[in-house]
């Protein structure tokens, strides 16, 4: 398996991409650097004409809780 970076791992068989977020501690919860990693992730496969599919999944029991809330009300200055 090669890896974008920590947060999305990448694996390629043929023309199958998968993308696999990869916070399972946090239910894989979308992050500023989970976004700029999928971004690149999804731009490379975008520019890639052997990329057919792109299958995203999560590591862990989770698919994606969602947005980082934890990340989003330290940016804010507020508990949460």
């Amino acid at each position: 398996m090669t890896t974008a970076s920590e947060i999305v791992l990448v694996d390629r068989h043929e023309h199958v991409l998968l993308l696999t977020m990869n916070r399972p501690a946090q239910r894989n919860a979308f992050d500023n650097a989970m976004y700029r990693a999928m971004t690149v992730a999804l731009e490379t496969a975008r520019a890639d004409d052997a990329v057919r599919v792109v299958v995203i999944t999560g590591a862990g029991e989770t698919f994606c809780a969602g947005q980082d809330f934890a990340e989003m009300s330290a940016a804010a200055g507020t508990a949460h």
